[in-house]
């Protein structure tokens, strides 16, 4: 069975073969949306439900468990084929559908896989429609329901990829057309963008060249993509290109390389948006706790407020909605763009991104140099097995923060996609964030032992 402690930050995600990420439990997911959109009444208009997936092996199974249960007489469903987790929205929007799933684990690697929920408008379930579910997962009978089929997808790939072409031009349209013709290295983290990302850039006028493009089933994010990105670094300076993007494995996220191989952050994405002009006649940009103090500086600077919020774009999402304001995203590279986008969309934040950097300077450096961040660095701790132990260690860090008296900033929280304990510290000297960290790691350490 699953429960409510299985939905994390961003839905159901974990280790294939564990907890929820079984054929059996996928197949109960299945069937419970599926009586959730059902309408016995009206049943010549059945409820369309789409589901995709970001090129993960396990999909053969987990994916062929959650199609079957989805299967009734009341409901239409749709197997996209392999489709960036953006696309899946839009389309669920687009074509609408009561529902779009999407078969991914994000940025982990092959070892784990998941599921997102959108809903008609496009936007990411809530706690409301989580609660749902929840009440209408049943329990089955395992035996005989360990083993499904895999489908083909119903839909021909081109259908989609026209659809959200279309969808990009009209975003871009009223944006000025760049003076030269950039080439772009695009990292596809061997993911769900392998074929659509570098097809979309070349359709609007970019010189593409591509790396982590073919998707085996188990290289997802392996060295690649946005998490890792030391490849790209180095293919830009040594093919002399403008501007390097990453994608993750299901392409909902990004980040940027400049001419000279550094790297440029969700924070630096949205300095960019927002100083460009993108966000011109409103107010505030939205980003999380995660997010560096020099954006809040800088966004001062131009006038324009700043507010944070807990991780997760749909967090951003919601408090956009709340302040009537259109741009937010976080440092990891979700970035919202309203009304184009109610969740992360690396292919469409990237391409904005771009054109709006490069009308106003020659390279993106000149970007990165105007927004000088303070040092800052993320510790992956892994979870205590003890609850004592955990309880102690998180007690621990405001001792440490108050001892510095306002020279270190600590933010952190467990993760909602895998099982450690992220603690983010900023300071204005390397060598206060330096003692702090080792502090911190020599603490974990000891309560280990």
């Amino acid at each position: 069975m699953v429960g409510a402690s299985d939905f994390g930050t961003d839905g159901v995600r974990g280790l294939v073969g564990k907890g929820p990420i079984t054929s059996v439990v996928f197949f109960q997911i299945g069937c419970a949306v599926s009586r959730i959109y059902q309408n016995k009444e009206i049943t010549h208009v059945k409820p369309l439900i789409l589901v995709a997936h970001d090129g993960r092996d396990s999909f053969n199974e987990l994916g062929g468990a959650l199609l079957a249960g989805l299967e009734t007489p009341y409901a239409q469903v749709q197997n996209m084929g392999l489709l960036p987790t953006p696309v899946l929205a839009y389309l669920t929007k687009k074509q609408q559908a009561v529902c779009g799933i999407m078969v991914t684990a994000s940025h982990n690697d092959a070892r784990y896989n998941g599921l997102k929920f959108f809903q008609a408008s496009g936007e990411k379930w809530t706690k409301k429609n989580i609660d749902r579910l929840l009440q209408e997962i049943k329990p089955i009978n395992q035996a005989g329901s360990n083993q499904y089929l895999p489908s083909s997808p119903d839909k021909n790939l081109d259908f989609a990829y026209r659809i959200y072409l279309n969808h990009i031009k009209t975003a871009i349209e009223d944006l000025p057309k760049l003076q030269r013709k950039l080439k772009i290295i695009i990292d596809c983290a061997n993911g769900a963008a392998a074929q659509l990302g570098p097809w979309i850039y070349e359709s609007v006028g970019f010189e593409v060249l591509v790396i982590h493009n073919n998707p085996d089933g188990h290289n997802i994010n392996h060295k690649s993509g946005s998490l890792h990105t030391a490849v790209l670094q180095e293919y830009v300076v040594a093919n002399n290109a403008d501007v390097g993007i990453a994608f993750d494995g299901d392409g909902d996220r990004l980040v940027l390389v400049d001419e000279t191989g550094e790297l440029l952050d969700g924070d630096n994405i949205l300095h960019i948006l927002a100083e460009s002009g993108l966000n011109k006649g409103h107010t505030g940009v939205v980003s999380t706790i995660m997010s560096n103090t020099a954006l809040t500086n800088k966004l001062s600077e131009l006038g324009i407020k700043h507010a944070k919020v807990t991780v997760g774009d749909k967090h951003v999402y919601k408090k956009l909605k709340t302040e009537g304001w259109t741009l937010g995203g976080e440092p990891s590279g979700h970035i919202i763009i309203l009304p184009h986008n109610q969740s992360g969309d690396g292919i469409l934040a990237g391409l904005i991104t771009i054109l709006c950097a490069f009308n106003h300077t020659k390279n993106l450096s000149t970007w990165r140099n105007k927004m000088p961040k303070y040092p800052r660095v993320l510790l992956n701790l892994p979870l205590f097995l003890d609850q004592e132990s955990q309880i102690a260690f998180e007690r621990y860090l405001p001792t440490i923060q108050k001892k510095f008296d306002g020279a270190i900033q600590i933010d952190s929280r467990r993760s909602g996609t895998e099982p450690i304990y992220r603690v983010a510290l900023e300071a204005k000297e390397r060598e206060v964030l330096d003692l702090v960290q080792t502090l911190i790691e020599k603490k974990h350490q000891t309560l280990l032992a």
